[in-house]
């Protein structure tokens, strides 16, 4: 991680210049990405990261969590991200449903649905059964037990 420094600022300079178009094609970057895949292994300090506490709005200890990763790890997985995402598109394979994590979608879409889905029930005087899950320390718990073996 110590070459990142350097590396990075100099890395994003050679892609923000124009000039130098083969460093994807014939260059670092597609070599690179492409042994990667071929050998099905990600290299383990494109993983290594630095975890900083970010403060969110409201209450003092409300933070997240955000990790610094390698600017090629983060090249390489928006790369496989793009592949992917144009492959689910391409077959339809992901349900409309899905609003996490999916361009173009986001919570607003989610509640529109629920609201839909409320008044439509509400209109043919139905029950409609709802369930609210918080996942956000889903985490935390899944870590403890895999550590101690209990929460």
């Amino acid at each position: 991680m110590w070459s990142e420094g350097i590396v990075s600022p100099l890395f994003n300079a050679v892609l923000d210049s124009g000039c130098f178009p083969d460093v994807w094609s014939e260059g670092i970057v597609s070599p690179l990405f492409n042994a990667v895949l071929d050998s099905g292994c990600f290299p383990y300090v494109w993983s290594e990261g630095i975890v900083s506490p970010l403060f969110k709005k409201g209450d003092v200890a409300n933070y997240r969590a955000i990790t610094l990763l390698s600017s090629l790890s983060k090249l390489f997985t928006i790369v496989i991200n793009k592949r992917i995402s144009s492959c689910c598109d391409k077959y339809n394979t992901v349900s409309d449903a899905q609003f996490g994590f999916r361009k173009g979608s986001s919570n607003t879409d989610a509640t529109f649905v629920l609201l839909s889905l409320v008044l439509h029930y509400l209109n043919i005087n139905t029950r409609l059964f709802v369930a609210f899950i918080d996942l956000k320390k889903i985490v935390l718990i899944s870590s403890i037990v895999m550590l101690c073996g209990t929460v």
